[in-house]
């Protein structure tokens, strides 16, 4: 089983999301051998996804992975085949503070061959929410074509 972790900030939208739909193209695709997590650099204990990323979730048929977010811990880092982050400068702090991350961690974007980073959606916008959703799904279906 191989295990595909998304990681942004507080994971309260941007992973959340990208994990959400990732792990929904799997499941279209009938493919069992995949595990899709998402995971924040700096979690804050006891918060949950934002109120407008579970919004997006529902009105785009999708499912949140989990309710609370979850922290970047070494452990999930060493069990994870791949991490996704949201930006080159997350991809860095990632690298740099778990040895085991090197040589699989990378920003979503770059499977578009595109260095821009998935833009943080505006607190309290139901729509830079779903802007987001949008602006990742290219890259996500990529990335499944590459890794299945």
């Amino acid at each position: 089983m191989r295990l595909i972790v998304f990681v942004c900030g507080s994971n309260r939208s941007r992973s959340p999301l990208a994990a959400s739909y990732f792990s929904w193209l799997v499941q279209s695709r009938g493919i069992s051998d995949i595990t899709v997590s998402s995971a924040g650099l700096s979690v804050r204990h006891g918060t949950t996804l934002s109120h407008e990323t579970r919004q997006v979730l529902s009105s785009n048929g999708l499912t949140a992975l989990a309710v609370g977010t979850v922290p970047l811990l070494p452990k999930l880092v060493r069990s994870a085949d791949l991490l996704i982050c949201m930006t080159s400068h997350q991809q860095e702090q990632i690298e740099s503070k778990f040895s085991s991350a090197r040589g699989k961690c990378r920003p979503l974007m770059s499977v578009l061959e595109s260095s821009r980073p998935v833009i943080e959606p505006e607190k309290g916008s139901v729509a830079s929410h779903q802007r987001c959703l949008d602006e990742m799904k290219p890259a996500l279906e990529i990335l499944l074509d590459l890794v299945e």
